[in-house]
């Protein structure tokens, strides 16, 4: 860690730029001036940036992180992993602080080697100011009671006003948990047990701002209800597990009481309306989509599977996503063979395959759509039969098996025996198996159907089989499945699926909990 840096201020920012000038300001003015401010903008739509770089302009001390949104928890990981200072300070950009509160909280920390400094908080809501934590004295305790009691720390279970030493938090690895609102409530409980000094800190105060568009103000949101007591549940359930007997703790045997059998009632579906099909001009049975990014040594097999298909009714788009090694080079030389090959270019988007088959969707002209992954590959007869049954039943949406291949195993991952009819997307779900395989390769689509709809990916994101498919399963007026044919998919060594990451870790949680909601608002609890 830099010595320079005696607090790390770690500012996630997301569209407050009504706010953010007051809460910066209050951080540059600290009377403790060997800080940094790490300002995590994830990914404002407002003025918020360039309120930044202007502060930035004036003050070397700030930092400047751009990411994609994903929430408070994933944008103080960002901070977190950037963070250089002795101990570790959480401000939300919508609040501000004492002009003295890092500098006394710091003081009392490293005077008494604590791992955990925590201040007072005065609460601001239209004009008026009220106490939720005023510290009379400095209270200084190792004992796991005392330390949840006087922090309030399961009536208040904030982050923001306290201070953390950095090397508590790295040995213990304490992150939050991404994707989850009220991940506070998740996060304290596990500082108060295992951190060992706690200490607490007089005259000087966070002032927590309670604004009225707050999400969190939102008591008709059935999703932050569902989170807010899932984080109720895991602090009384994380307590409970270490052996802290709840007696001890008032405040947190009346939350264990209210929660312990609460659960939210989802609000009953409407009925969806079908809508009006668009009507489109068919050149072709199928438009294969193949996304291709870095291939080389595997594009051919797949192109070649394609293109020794009964079917021959087709058009093949390959979107090749910015590829740095030779798979441009086989893709023309494919094209140059083969005039149903189409090969479209485009940069590199970043992450995930969303963009690229979003782009083979705009282009495509078939009745029916495929998407192929450019590392796995298809039976001769795949195409055809998957065609002729959707066509006989009208279907929306044709479900095959799937044959799962790893180095030289090949194993049947997922068969349907008997061609199955859906029409409501409960059955779909059902008669398509996309739970456990949510997988959008092993299906061919009505284009109608797609575009009628505005059927995309989600762009920028990994793990968006987890988004698209739900959406597809809950739309699909018709769904089939088709017996004894075969979509071979091929495992590959570091591929996304197959990486552990903090990014893909909070990638496919927040791709799962956007899919689940489809489900949800048509009545399927998954």
């Amino acid at each position: 860690m830099d010595n320079h840096v005696k607090v790390s201020v770690i500012l996630p920012v997301y569209n407050v730029e009504q706010y953010l000038p007051k809460c910066l300001a209050s951080v540059v003015q600290q009377t403790l001036k060997d800080i940094e401010i790490i300002c995590v903008n994830d990914g404002s739509t407002d003025n918020c940036l360039k309120i930044l770089e202007d502060f930035k302009s004036k003050d070397n001390r700030i930092k400047i992180i751009n990411k994609q949104n994903a929430g408070l928890g994933n944008a103080r990981n960002t901070g977190l992993e950037e963070a250089k200072g002795e101990y570790i300070s959480f401000i939300d950009s919508d609040d501000y602080i004492d002009e003295n509160f890092l500098e006394l909280l710091y003081t009392e920390a490293t005077e008494n080697d604590a791992d955990v400094a925590c201040g007072g908080i005065k609460r601001e809501n239209d004009g008026k100011t009220h106490f939720l934590i005023n510290y009379s004295q400095t209270v200084i305790t190792d004992d796991v009671y005392q330390k949840i009691n006087v922090s309030k720390a399961t009536q208040f279970s904030f982050v923001w006003n306290k201070i953390y030493k950095h090397s508590f938090l790295k040995e213990n690895e304490l992150k939050f948990m991404p994707d989850v609102n009220f991940e506070d409530l998740v996060y304290t409980p596990q500082i108060m047990l295992k951190s060992n000094v706690l200490v607490t800190v007089p005259n000087t105060f966070y002032h927590y701002i309670k604004r009225e568009k707050s999400i969190f103000q939102d008591t008709e949101n059935i999703d932050l209800q569902k989170d807010k007591l899932f984080s109720l549940k895991f602090m009384c359930e994380y307590y409970k597990n270490a052996g802290i007997d709840f007696n001890k703790i008032p405040p947190l045997l009346e939350t264990y009481k209210i929660v312990k059998d609460k659960v939210i009632e989802e609000p009953k579906p409407e009925k969806t309306e079908k809508i009006e099909r668009v009507k489109l001009e068919n050149l072709y049975k199928i438009s294969v989509i193949i996304p291709v990014y870095n291939s080389e040594k595997y594009i051919a097999q797949c192109l070649d599977s394609i293109l020794n298909q009964s079917l021959k009714d087709m058009e093949i788009i390959c979107v090749n996503d910015g590829s740095t090694d030779a798979s441009l080079d086989i893709l023309n030389e494919y094209a140059l063979k083969d005039k149903r090959i189409k090969v479209i270019s485009q940069t590199n988007t970043g992450n995930g395959a969303g963009s690229a088959r979003n782009r083979g969707i705009e282009n495509a002209k078939g009745e029916y759509i495929s998407f192929i992954d450019s590392d796995d590959y298809i039976e001769k007869d795949y195409l055809q039969k998957m065609y002729e049954t959707a066509k006989e039943y009208d279907a929306d949406v044709a479900c095959s098996g799937v044959k799962k291949e790893r180095g030289n195993e090949q194993k049947i991952q997922l068969k349907f025996n008997e061609i199955r009819v859906s029409d409501n997307p409960n059955d779909n779900l059902k008669v398509s198996k996309s739970l456990p395989y949510p997988y959008p390769w092993n299906k061919i689509y009505k284009r109608e159907f797609i575009v009628s709809y505005g059927i995309k990916y989600v762009e920028n994101i990994y793990f968006e089989d987890l988004i698209f498919t739900p959406f597809v399963i809950t739309k699909a007026e018709k769904l089939i499945s088709v017996p004894d044919v075969f979509y071979h998919y091929v495992e590959r060594k570091n591929s996304v699926a197959t990486t552990n990451s903090n990014i893909n870790d909070s990638d496919k949680q927040k791709a799962f909990n956007m899919g689940k909601k489809y489900y949800l608002e048509v009545g399927i609890n998954i």
